[in-house]
């Protein structure tokens, strides 16, 4: 197996460790102290959680991101050092580097204090042909946090999917979702994605992602209308398949939406180059239901690196959802992301002890294959056949 790229962005991440009791109210309480049961310390982004749960699956991998010169960055540097996986992090003078608190509650979705940094400034000469040329994939996260990608109409992430693409690269890409308030949250990504998504293989946003960046003004509304929710239960599943519809007619050749508690949806065009099995897809694969949640944080971006990792390896689309839904149970039993995640064959071998999954789609055009796990939606191509 030829090995993955892994570029973008790479966060310090600190998440206290609460007891049971602790409310979100106790948080916010001025003047007073919240105890924890400990810090733990970790990486994040894409390339600290997609890479290295790559890595852990026993992917060939190189990590390429960004620091800045200060004690973060340093400590970044170290532990990328102790996990031993080929990377390339660019140190960047007089920039910090990039860092998140994660305030995971129990029985409550995460919430996020973020710093942006270095790891937000990536052009596409950061990508060196060199490190593409032993390389068939390269997958990137997030250009919707980068100001050096998004702005002039996204002149320089179009530079840098061509750069890639003259290697005989396939190309992923994972989004994130900004602040609305922030000039990242007011960007119109749409004539962006018109020249993005003929370069990029297989594009895999969360459907919150995905309205915020196909349809800027009713996410606006349903953000005000809905706030506080999580919006991807108020969604309806022909709204998520057109959504996917509308990545594939611009020019991507499968879309894997992240949908949080529904789980993901995934919708391929009819001629892709993977093999029969990958044509004219519309699956929708269910969580695995987990035993205790200890943090969320992660869970999309380790759920890539399953799917990846079991796409690279041949497998049928349904098998790499399979993977993709289990490798986000693993990181949502632990406090960091990629600790519980072992070799594919060791996942497998743990997977045949886990079977119970969280509900599936509501409507009945969608039918439930025993075997791989996954919904057949009703213009999956070989359910019409």
């Amino acid at each position: 197996m030829k090995r993955t790229v892994v570029a973008g962005s790479l966060v310090l991440d600190i998440l206290p460790v609460f007891p049971h009791a602790v409310t979100s109210e106790m948080l916010l309480a001025e003047g007073k102290v919240t105890e924890c049961q400990g810090m733990r310390i970790y990486m994040g982004g894409e390339v600290g959680n997609t890479g290295l749960a790559l890595h852990r699956l026993g992917e060939p991998v190189f990590l390429i991101s960004k620091t800045g010169d200060d004690g973060a960055g340093f400590l970044i540097r170290e532990m990328m050092k102790k996990e031993g996986v080929p990377s390339l992090i660019m140190e960047t003078e007089g920039i910090s580097s990039t860092a998140s608190i994660a305030l995971a509650v129990p029985g409550r979705d995460k919430s996020t204090i973020h710093s942006r940094g270095a790891s937000q400034t990536f052009v596409a000469d950061d990508i060196q042909g060199d490190l593409l040329k032993e390389a068939d994939w390269f997958h990137f996260g997030y250009p919707t946090s980068m100001k050096t990608l998004y702005d002039r109409n996204g002149e320089e992430f179009i530079r840098m999917l061509k750069k890639v693409k003259q290697y005989g690269l396939g190309i992923s890409v994972d989004m994130s979702l900004p602040d609305l308030n922030t000039e990242a949250g007011k960007t119109d990504w749409l004539p962006i994605l018109e020249q993005a998504l003929p370069y990029i293989d297989i594009f895999m946003p969360s459907i919150e992602e995905a309205v915020f960046l196909f349809m800027h003004r009713t996410y606006q509304e349903m953000a005000a209308q809905y706030r506080g929710r999580d919006m991807t239960e108020v969604l309806g599943e022909e709204f998520i398949l057109t959504i996917a519809d509308r990545a594939l007619e611009m020019g991507t050749k499968a879309v894997l939406l992240k949908c949080g508690k529904r789980g993901m949806v995934l919708k391929t065009g009819e001629h892709c180059p993977w093999g029969e099995s990958w044509n004219g897809r519309e699956l929708w694969c269910t969580p695995y239901k987990p035993e205790k949640i200890r943090s969320a944080t992660g869970a999309g971006d380790t759920a890539i690196a399953g799917f990846l990792n079991s796409f690279k390896r041949g497998c049928t689309p349904e098998k790499a959802l399979d993977m993709a839904a289990f490798t986000a149970l693993r990181c949502l039993e632990s406090y960091d992301t990629v600790s519980r995640i072992g070799t594919y064959q060791e996942m497998e071998a743990i997977k045949k002890e886990v079977g119970e999954r969280l509900n599936g789609p509501d409507s009945s055009e969608w039918t439930y294959c025993m075997e791989s796990g996954c919904y057949v939606g009703k213009n999956d191509r070989r359910k019409v056949r």
